[in-house]
């Protein structure tokens, strides 16, 4: 069962624009075409927005001459041009020229940042290497600074074990017992013992009391 339409004027009545009338948008665009046409448009009516080759089909349903303009309260609706796909391919890269760029500059970025880092890292170890190279030679020349005081000790060593330790000129001869020192001449140790008459002499060396001592002569 078909359903009813709704009636509807076609021609409002009266100054003003229509009522709503009811229907899908293009039906309406058509109703105002066709009375743009017949020239029986109200002037409160909105501009019709179309195409002309739609004005052209209404103008031919109607029997009336097709205009070469569009009529006055119809607007010639221009359609966004359609871009194909290669259009849309190509201006793709634009945006992923962009992306591109911002990579490039972060690997840039990351590649300045690594450099930096290599050349402190450089300049540390280059420091480092000062410093061991710094400590080395002061560890050489303390190291030969000790060899020769302790030649020099081992000199003075040897050379006051050939000198009495009393006089300083002439060599240690005589051996003192019981502690076995050999550290003075037979005339310093005479003189010791000559000084010491009333009590007991004592070696010079560890201060033991002596007990009898012995000269020796050398080869």
């Amino acid at each position: 069962m078909a359903k009813k339409q709704r009636p509807y004027n076609k021609e409002p009545k009266g100054k003003g624009p229509p009522a709503p009338v009811p229907g899908s948008n293009r039906t309406i665009r058509r109703e105002r075409v066709e009375a743009c046409l017949k020239g029986t448009e109200v002037n409160g009516w909105p501009v019709v927005k179309t195409t002309m080759s739609e004005v052209k089909a209404i103008a031919k349903k109607l029997g009336i001459q097709i205009p070469a303009e569009p009529p006055p309260g119809v607007e010639l609706f221009v359609p966004k041009p359609r871009v194909s796909r290669q259009e849309q391919q190509q201006t793709k890269p634009a945006s992923t020229s962009l992306e591109a760029l911002k990579a490039t500059l972060k690997a840039k970025e990351a590649e300045n940042r690594q450099r930096e880092v290599e050349e402190k890292l450089a300049e540390c170890q280059e420091r480092n290497k000062e410093q061991a190279l710094a400590l080395q030679q002061l560890v050489e020349q303390q190291v030969a600074l000790n060899e020769t005081l302790e030649q020099k000790l081992l000199k003075r060593q040897s050379a006051q074990e050939d000198e009495c330790i009393i006089c300083r000129n002439k060599k240690p001869d005589t051996v003192i017992f019981p502690c076995r020192h050999q550290h003075v001449c037979s005339l310093c140790l005479h003189d010791l013992i000559r000084r010491h008459n009333s009590r007991a002499a004592a070696c010079p060396s560890c201060r033991t009391p002596i007990g009898f001592f012995s000269t020796v002569y050398r080869l």
